[in-house]
């Protein structure tokens, strides 16, 4: 058991360089179905949300993802998760979400009914889970939460 902590936890450095911190943001690396860092907002200004995704995710080539970015907007966070309109559009472990009018990997039996949120990727929360989640391009895994955090 000690042997694969240590294998996990040197994976993609984690120990030792993880990815570059991003302005008026902190960060902590998890251990889900892979190892993760998640950027988190220090301060959200008044505005309007960007696509984001505040995850790198350890890859199967012991490399961090490189597509993460953060937007620390008004609308990134959410006092209720069923209105919660920010565009993070991947999950806590990174992986894309699917388009709510998509049913391929998943078959969608919750979609948003605001007509511009049916035809995004962005998390929501049409079943009132209490935080936004959505569907994943992944085929092994059906859906997961996203890195939405609470407004403060």
């Amino acid at each position: 058991m000690i042997n694969k902590f240590i294998s996990i936890g040197f994976a993609c450095g984690v120990l030792k360089s993880p990815p570059s911190e991003l302005p008026n943001t902190t960060w902590a690396v998890s251990f889900t179905h892979v190892v993760v860092v998640t950027f988190q907002c220090l301060s959200v200004t008044l505005g309007k949300s960007v696509e984001h995704c505040p995850v790198s995710s350890c890859g199967s080539d012991d490399q961090w993802s490189t597509m993460y970015n953060i937007s620390c907007t008004s609308e990134d966070c959410y006092t209720k998760s069923d209105e919660y309109k920010g565009k993070v559009h991947c999950t806590v472990s990174g992986i894309t979400c699917q388009f709510w009018n998509k049913n391929t990997p998943h078959r969608s039996y919750y979609r948003p009914t605001v007509p511009e949120d049916l035809a995004s990727n962005y998390c929501r929360d049409p079943s009132s889970d209490g935080r936004p989640w959505c569907y994943t391009t992944n085929p092994d895994f059906r859906w997961e939460f996203c890195p939405v955090p609470r407004c403060p």
